[in-house]
């Protein structure tokens, strides 16, 4: 299967489309636009993709007549949501922690830095729980 994929960066927001061999859309990514335009167009492409391969797993069970359980689809994307949060969360307080001189990281700047990635980590599974709003809705 051929897709071809759109991507209209603007000063806002930028939006990425991926089409199927038909023109149907299979997948949307949408995000902030930022001052690195390539970080903006790979953001929002691979939110396109992610959205594009949960429709077509979609699309595969129901030609196979797999019949989903309501809601199983919805379900897998938040627990992969999920841990695509976790793993950048968790790279992201590497990086951090890795700014902090290490004589530093057992005192008062690495501790509150510590403490505020180990809250974002508990509140986790209340951001992807069925039926939570996201957070970024404000660009969708």
């Amino acid at each position: 299967m051929k897709l071809h994929v759109g991507i209209d960066l603007g000063s806002t927001t930028t939006k990425a489309v991926v089409l199927g061999d038909g023109g149907e859309i299979l997948g949307r990514g949408i995000t902030n636009s930022r001052s690195n335009y390539k970080v903006a167009c790979d953001v929002a492409l691979g939110e396109a993709l992610i959205s594009a391969r949960f429709a077509l797993l979609e699309g595969a069970c129901a030609e196979r007549g797999v019949a989903l359980p309501a809601g199983l689809l919805d379900r897998f994307e938040l627990l992969f949501r999920k841990h695509q949060f976790l793993t950048q969360l968790d790279a992201l307080a590497g990086v951090i922690q890795g700014w902090i001189p290490p004589r530093d990281r057992w005192e008062a700047p690495g501790v509150v830095v510590g403490q505020i990635f180990n809250r974002m980590e508990q509140e986790a599974d209340e951001m992807f729980r069925p039926g939570a709003s996201r957070k970024s809705d404000f660009f969708r």
